[in-house]
């Protein structure tokens, strides 16, 4: 996203940086000596040259855009409207409080307006807002053939987030009787808990399901995941982006400990990850998500709806393959999964391969008879051989058989969520 000031710019040059490091980090031996796959190598070098392309072309069109050498702007969908105004703003030389005084309003106003991507500008105000800036705008509207079959999951509405079972939570104040003010609440707890990207959201989510949630409880549990990780910001230690990948077979290796997921929790906050866990809301069929915090923070969401340790294992590496391989750097971008059987493509399908080659490598389970295991015993034996959780093991087995019916005494049943205090 092309910045909007010289801080973010500056942000911007050192988060290249930050790439180019962990591309170098990925050359040569001492990257396939971690025993990750080489396929998700490439795969991670595919998506750094990518965010390294996107970075640079915009922090070059930030700098064109403040010489005044840019004057044109180009959206091809009406949601790109908020930016060509935050570009005009630029290219005007103006400052948020310039622009503000032109138009006769307070600089808190246009500040509030650029943070929710104008989403709740009337077309009256738009309008206006153009025309102090002076742009001209040339719409071509195109009917493409045939009509949109709404499928999707719809405008998401703030009147009809899920208010009572927010306060049900106590996520919001539980003292409030008055239904108005109840749901103005849940409004504000949603804006709030999200962050200045709040209205991206409704654009950028990215959900896999078998049926399609319900868009205001998907929104709702994404705020309390966000309002929970900014707590848990002061305790990070790592920088998880400029990492190599050592530290993705350390992580596995906890799962062998009967503690293992409160272990891999702890692991990943000292790494730069922070893992929230909190139960779905209804209509939501959520396991787990991925996105960026403010820019700079990689955050998982888990909601432990199934509670059993091969399911916790694979949901959780998911999920840190969103962060890997798709989410570098964008705050706006959401994942959001559900654990499925399925027939999955494109960045889904790169994150349950990340997530079962790091688990377990392609090489040894090709090469290994315990896929045709029947024997508890089978499957435990290889599990100490490699180092795991047999949970793992047996989790692969019954997803590639499709048989959940064995090997149901090594998954760990009911030993997951007690150790978050559930």
């Amino acid at each position: 996203m092309i910045p909007d000031n010289d801080r973010q710019a500056s942000l911007l040059n050192a988060r290249i940086e930050r790439v180019i490091a962990s591309l170098k980090s990925l050359d040569g031996w001492d990257a396939l000596r971690t025993g990750i796959e080489l396929s998700v190598i490439e795969l991670r070098k595919k998506s750094l040259r990518e965010t390294l392309n996107r970075l640079r072309s915009d922090v070059s069109a930030y700098a064109g855009i403040r010489s005044g050498e840019i004057k044109t702007f180009n959206a091809t969908q009406v949601e790109g409207l908020p930016d060509i105004l935050k570009r005009a703003r630029l290219a005007r030389g103006l400052t948020q409080r310039q622009f503000a005084e032109l138009l006769g309003l307070k600089e808190q106003q246009i500040q509030r307006y650029e943070a929710e991507n104008y989403a709740t500008v009337s077309l009256r105000r738009l309008y206006d807002l153009f025309h102090v800036l002076n742009v001209s705008i040339k719409i071509e509207a195109n009917l493409e053939a045939g009509l949109v079959e709404l499928v999707s999951r719809g405008p998401i509405e703030l009147n009809k987030l899920p208010y009572k079972e927010m306060l049900r939570r106590q996520w919001i104040r539980p003292d409030i009787s008055e239904p108005e003010d109840v749901e103005v609440a849940a409004q504000r707890y949603v804006v709030q808990s999200i962050g200045e990207n709040w209205s991206n959201f409704l654009h950028r989510q990215v959900v896999r399901a078998n049926s399609l949630p319900d868009s205001q409880a998907l929104l709702a549990w994404h705020a309390r995941v966000c309002e929970i990780a900014r707590t848990k910001k002061k305790n990070l230690k790592g920088d998880f982006f400029s990492l190599d990948l050592d530290w993705v077979r350390r992580l596995v290796e906890l799962s062998k400990f009967d503690d293992g997921p409160r272990q891999a929790v702890d692991y990943l906050l000292s790494i730069g990850v922070i893992v929230v866990i909190e139960p779905h809301l209804e209509k939501t069929h959520l396991d787990g998500a991925a996105t960026i915090l403010d820019g700079d923070t990689p955050v998982i969401g888990l909601t432990l709806r199934f509670d059993r340790l091969d399911n916790f294992w694979f949901v959780l590496m998911h999920e840190l393959g969103h962060l890997v391989l798709h989410a570098q750097f964008d705050d706006a971008v959401a994942f959001f999964d559900s654990d499925e059987i399925g027939v999955e493509k494109g960045k889904e399908s790169e994150a349950d391969n990340f997530a079962r080659s790091t688990l377990i490598a392609d090489e040894k389970w090709k090469t290994s008879l315990v896929r045709f295991a029947k024997s508890p015993d089978a499957v435990k034996s290889f599990a100490t051989a490699n180092g795991l959780s047999p949970a793992i093991v047996a989790g692969r087995i019954r997803r590639e058989r499709n048989d959940f019916t064995i090997f149901s005494e090594l998954v760990g049943q009911g030993s997951v969520r007690r150790q978050f205090g559930f």
